[in-house]
């Protein structure tokens, strides 16, 4: 009976412990991660043309951000929705003072195509 229980108790572990490193395995392909601070930057340096300075500034502005967003998720606290739209409408007032008009123009072209992909995959995920 020993002997019989612990094969089953072990093939149980085994299968749950299966289950639970598919179900994580799942859970990263269906949440892809935010690109760094420096991949962030490299991308807006070569789509945008940026100088030195900015590339400086810019790699300031978004670490100063995922600080800030890092201390929140540790600290348990979420901000509202109003708060979310608060910083982000601050950062777009930085990002001008960054960027040239030209710049700026392009940043917004890329982020509407880039909020339009994301749009059309979630509604895309919701039909399935």
């Amino acid at each position: 009976m020993g002997k019989r229980f612990f094969t089953l108790f072990f093939a149980f572990i085994m299968g749950l412990t299966t289950c639970m490193a598919q179900d994580a395995e799942q859970q990263q392909r269906r949440r892809p991660q935010m690109p760094t601070v420096e991949q962030r930057v490299e991308r807006m340096t070569k789509e945008l043309n940026l100088s030195q300075e900015q590339v400086e500034q810019l790699t300031v502005l978004y670490k100063e951000q995922e600080k800030a967003m890092r201390e929140m998720m540790q600290s348990g606290e979420w901000p509202s929705r109003e708060q979310m739209m608060e910083r982000m409408q601050a950062q777009e007032i930085v990002l001008q003072a960054i960027l040239t008009e030209e710049q700026y123009a392009k940043y917004q072209e890329m982020t509407s195509r880039m909020r339009g992909r994301r749009g059309h995959g979630r509604g895309r995920h919701h039909q399935e």
